[in-house]
């Protein structure tokens, strides 16, 4: 094969894989020793029980449901003997996985403060072109309309994040959450945002809307990220109230500004990625006690 074309299927190839794969691209996973549909507890009440290859490497400390099906489907993940009145978090996982499948790490990580909402929101083979931005944020919207009634939590504990067309979802949420009758975000966090793949077929369309003065936002972007680039971060910082609380964070050390670094688990990484978000959560926690105390 002439060489220029085989570094054209490698551009093509490394383009599918991007814009948000912190997964896997299928949804179809095999745990040796394990039937496909065995039930894995501990699970949440009143929600659906997960399998075995739902919960792939998520520690028996994480408690995980199920609400929905397939591309419909949402899980909710906690600690087992997490506090009741902690706060919500809501994860958008990019594009190219339908599951948890090697994020586990970093949701095991944001279980220790928070209860994580997780939508699926797509099923391989994964849609392209006009009709992913067609769907992507009408069934996120309306699967979390079903879900988040089944949980107990504090409204002012409420934040809203994700990693890469996840992060740029996130955003949708921020700006369209009250158009869709979800809970307003009391934080924003996305990590390498982007709505297109550079010279790819998937694209996701703006929502309408604006940004709460109350929303704490928080949005990471780096200059060697070759497929999301800066873009969408500071659109975000610049659509947000001058009086909110918000921060612009851009990653210059070229070995930590590729696309895939926040899915990475070294210290650097998780200091660099997972510590703001970390903080965040902290910060709503902290100014709802504060409100609720007052």
């Amino acid at each position: 094969m002439p060489r220029s074309r085989c570094g054209l299927l490698l551009l093509v190839a490394a383009c599918l894989l991007a814009l948000g794969g912190c997964g896997s691209l299928s949804s179809s996973y095999s745990v040796p020793g394990q039937p496909v549909g065995e039930e894995a507890p501990p699970s949440i009440p009143g929600m659906e029980p997960v399998t075995v290859n739902e919960r792939l490497l998520m520690p028996k400390s994480v408690a995980m449901g199920r609400v929905g099906e397939g591309a419909n489907a949402v899980f909710v993940m906690r600690q087992v003997n997490a506090p009741p009145d902690q706060p919500l978090l809501i994860w958008m996982h990019g594009y190219g996985t339908a599951s948890v499948s090697s994020q586990e790490k970093w949701l095991l990580h944001m279980t220790r403060r928070a209860t994580v909402v997780f939508p699926v929101y797509t099923q391989p083979p994964f849609p392209v072109g006009p009709r992913f931005g067609q769907i992507a944020w009408p069934i996120i919207a309306r699967a979390l309309r079903r879900t988040l009634p089944k949980l107990q939590y504090d409204p002012q504990k409420v934040v809203v994040g994700g990693y890469s067309l996840g992060g740029a979802l996130a955003n949708d949420y921020a700006f369209n959450w009250k158009a869709e009758g979800l809970p307003m975000p009391y934080g924003l966090f996305a990590a390498f945002s982007g709505r297109r793949l550079k010279d790819g077929d998937v694209y996701l369309p703006r929502q309408k809307g604006k940004l709460s003065a109350k929303t704490d936002v928080v949005q990471m972007a780096s200059v060697n990220d070759l497929l999301a680039g800066t873009r969408e971060a500071s659109f975000m910082i610049s659509q947000s109230p001058k009086s909110a609380p918000r921060r612009l964070i851009i990653i210059r050390e070229y070995e930590f500004g590729d696309h895939f670094a926040p899915t990475r688990t070294t210290r650097k990484e998780r200091k660099l990625f997972w510590v703001p978000l970390d903080q965040l959560i902290d910060r709503v926690n902290r100014r709802a006690e504060a409100s609720a105390s007052s």
